[in-house]
């Protein structure tokens, strides 16, 4: 009939299917299907990539391409794969209540969990060297139970720094004839790096050349 045609992901039919016993007996069962329709759709979650400097932390957005009338698992609509390469579960939860895991690389271990929206969050090792890269495999699952799998991709890279340039000092002194110069110090520029947040630290003071 005409109800067949508006059927609703997640309607349950209940049919009655005829089992062939042993010794040529039949049994009627009911058996109930979940009408899924998932297949009529496409969705594309989308992860972009994050870039980090060592030691800092990445926030990963996920973002689900769908139909308007598709929804998200409303518990828990997205979760670490636990079963993914190179992961290896801390048995603590981070600050958002959500596992952690630990990602393993050959500069040190990485420390990624989800916060209360979903985003990835990638703790890159003090000791990550620029062009290390990790991928965090993300199980994203909709209200109709179905799930696709995507991946949060954090690549390292290099602090920005800076060179400070270094004064000249002169000092008066007898024992040279006038008009010649001796640099008693040799002058070195300093350096700062650039923190996440776009200021600058200063890592190397420099030190002033003295002419004399």
């Amino acid at each position: 009939g005409l109800g067949d045609v508006y059927k609703r992901q997640g309607d349950k039919n209940t049919v009655t299917v005829t089992v062939n016993a042993p010794g040529g007996l039949t049994t009627q069962t009911p058996v109930t299907t979940v009408v899924k329709l998932t297949n009529s759709w496409e969705s594309e979650p989308v992860v972009p990539s994050q870039t980090v400097y060592p030691g800092g932390t990445a926030t990963s957005p996920i973002g689900v391409e769908k139909p308007a009338d598709v929804n998200l698992a409303a518990d828990k609509p997205f979760t670490i794969n636990p079963a993914g390469k190179g992961l290896e579960a801390t048995g603590e939860n981070n600050e958002f209540g959500n596992p952690t895991y630990k990602v393993k690389t050959a500069n040190g271990d990485w420390i990624v969990g989800l916060d209360d929206k979903g985003n990835v969050i990638s703790t890159a090792p003090k000791t990550a060297k620029p062009g290390d890269k990790i991928d965090v495999p993300v199980i994203v699952t909709y209200e109709d139970g179905s799930t696709d799998n995507t991946t949060a991709t954090v690549n390292v890279i290099d602090v920005p720094t800076r060179e400070v340039p270094f004064d000249v000092e002169y000092k008066f002194s007898d024992e040279i004839p006038a008009g010649e110069y001796k640099v008693e110090t040799e002058g070195k520029p300093g350096e700062e790096k650039m923190k996440k947040d776009g200021t600058w630290e200063r890592t190397t003071k420099p030190t002033n050349e003295v002419v004399v």
